[in-house]
């Protein structure tokens, strides 16, 4: 890009304040990748607010930061697509961090420490290792990649990904690994909340949870845990019909689970985002799963329903690889495959041209709300087979089994 990297960086900050519709885009930037300070500094601010579900303009920033913004003072030719000034700030980024990494190695030689040659390929490798701001990687670094992670698969966290916690699923599905969306879809109903949660319960054994809510607070979800835990109906618990010292074991057992909830209404993909990056700092770096309960209620705006729904669903595929942990996103099917007696179909999925596309395993659930029998459909799995698998669903404890036959 030809514009100084000045005008970049205001043209973004001026593109932000006017199109908070496309801020999604700027996930991965922080405010230390502006060269100029005060800019970098309006970002962070504008993204504290988005975070904090605040709304934003030019006078809000000016009061959070003190510093002046004036967007009529940008020439018109400082305004192109928002992608391109992103791009040109990460690369010019990345380049200042590679002039300071080769002055600190030309510090250290002249200096006088030992072995000058050593001190150059240690830094031109830890450089070549980096990826670059486009993200592309060389056959070497992909390969020392895949060896790493080839070494842990067997293992249920790390390469070998993380199993769902009930037999007759783990048989027919291949692990959830890094960078994988993973979709259960079913009517309202037929237990695939519980299904969700049962998985949480299983993968917070072995890493950090994210369980993003939108149907439910965390204490209502912690209700049905109890009942899956303890075998007590949810629905006496609910009322109150037990003392909770018949829970106190339980409760102790769940609270040392590392699953942290969002289930705040109006929550975006990019709000989804931030919690995760925030989840993951607080783990030093590890997340081994986001749910997300469920797709179609995440407040993303789009042109029109599918737009909305393709944006979303976009945005949990990058999630997923940005990320390195997989996303299961939950699903609504359409009304209408409650009337046809036939075999759910990929297209069932309310909105679904592009969750099709984006999901690298689908799984339909039907079933009879009045009979335990659930047949789970598995119409899509990349590298895996396809097929059905049959359990059992008791909504008074919310705990999924092998099928009784």
């Amino acid at each position: 890009m030809s514009k100084d990297l000045y005008d970049v960086e205001s043209a973004l900050i001026a593109r932000m304040l006017l199109e908070p519709d496309e801020n999604y885009k700027t996930a991965g930037l922080a405010g230390s990748d502006f060269q100029y300070p005060n800019l970098g500094k309006m970002f962070d601010a504008i993204i504290r607010r988005i975070n904090e579900g605040k709304s934003y303009d030019s006078v809000t920033i000016q009061e959070d930061t003190d510093i002046k913004f004036d967007i009529m003072e940008l020439s018109p030719g400082a305004f192109g697509p928002v992608e391109e000034y992103i791009d040109a700030i990460k690369k010019a980024a990345v380049r200042r961090e590679y002039v300071r990494s080769l002055n600190e190695a030309i510090g250290k030689i002249t200096d006088g420490e030992d072995d000058p040659a050593a001190i150059i390929a240690a830094t031109l490798g830890d450089i070549s290792v980096g990826r670059s701001a486009d993200g592309l990687r060389g056959a070497d670094e992909v390969i020392r990649s895949y060896s790493d992670e080839f070494r842990r698969r067997g293992t249920v966290e790390g390469g070998g990904g993380l199993t769902y916690g009930i037999p007759a699923l783990d048989s027919s599905l291949l692990p959830m690994r890094s960078g994988r969306l993973v979709v259960f879809a079913s009517r309202p109903g037929i237990g695939k909340t519980a299904l969700a949660e049962s998985v949480s319960d299983h993968a917070a054994h072995f890493a950090p949870v994210l369980f993003v809510s939108l149907e439910m607070g965390a204490e209502e979800l912690t209700d049905r845990a109890m009942a899956r835990a303890s075998g007590i109906k949810a629905g006496a618990i609910m009322r109150g019909e037990i003392g909770i010292e018949k829970l106190d074991e339980h409760l102790k057992a769940r609270s040392d689970l590392p699953i942290t909830y969002l289930d705040e209404g109006m929550t975006t993909t990019a709000d989804i985002l931030a919690a995760a990056n925030k989840v993951k700092m607080q783990n030093e770096g590890r997340l081994g799963l986001i749910i997300v309960d469920y797709l179609q209620l995440v407040a993303d705006r789009g042109e029109n329903e599918v737009y909305r729904v393709g944006h979303i669903s976009h945005a949990l595929k990058r999630m997923a690889l940005k990320l390195k942990c997989p996303v299961l996103a939950l699903v609504q099917l359409n009304r209408s495959i409650e009337y046809t007696p036939r075999a759910p179909k990929l297209s069932d999925m309310r909105d679904s041209g592009i969750i099709e596309a984006d999901a690298d395993v689908v799984v339909i659930i039907t079933g009879d709300i009045m009979e335990p029998g659930r047949d789970l459909f598995i119409l899509k799995q990349r590298a895996g087979h396809v097929g059905r698998v049959s359990l059992d669903f008791d909504g008074d404890t919310q705990r999924w089994s092998a099928k009784e036959w």
